[in-house]
């Protein structure tokens, strides 16, 4: 079957459904529309391809293409590496993001958001509260898309694969 029209007729016939019926269905008022269709005539619009597939109980994918859709079984199994890498990226830039923050914690450094309002500061005090102020952010930022990820990882992996969760240094 190389085309949607042959695709289309060997399905309704497969069913046992005349041209009449099949167009009662679709709420076609005109059976010989769907001898237009599977001729190669003419090719429906959007609303009723997507009745067609209800009706034929086809993926609408494979009679458009030829080729069936993928299952989400399989956008799993495509998707869950790539999100474990992209946190496991994310895990090693928060464990450099926590490190400095320790090292500027250990200079007895305060962020500026923590500095007492009569606090006066010199030129590089101040960078160094500022630095350590959005480093602070980037870590708290991170550490919020990490487990937003996590949870959406953990969800397809006891859904529908092995659940390996990455964890958190």
């Amino acid at each position: 079957m190389q085309n949607f029209s042959e695709r289309l007729r060997y399905k309704r016939e497969e069913l046992g459904l005349s041209r009449p019926d099949f167009a009662k269905k679709l709420g076609l008022t005109n059976p010989s529309q769907i001898s237009r269709y599977e001729s190669g005539k003419s090719i429906p619009g959007a609303q009723i391809l997507i009745k067609i597939a209800e009706i034929l109980k086809i993926d609408l994918h494979w009679l458009l293409m030829g080729q069936s859709s993928p299952s989400t079984v399989e956008v799993a199994e495509i998707l869950t590496p790539i999100v474990s890498g992209y946190l496991m990226q994310l895990s090693e830039e928060i464990s450099g993001l926590d490190f400095k923050y320790k090292e500027f914690l250990y200079k007895k450094i305060v962020p500026i958001d923590a500095l007492p309002a009569d606090k006066t500061l010199n030129r590089k005090e101040f960078r160094d509260a500022e630095e350590l102020q959005q480093i602070q952010d980037k870590l708290e930022q991170s550490r919020i898309l990490y487990d937003a990820i996590s949870t959406i990882l953990k969800t397809i992996r006891q859904k529908y694969g092995p659940f390996r969760p990455v964890r958190l240094p």
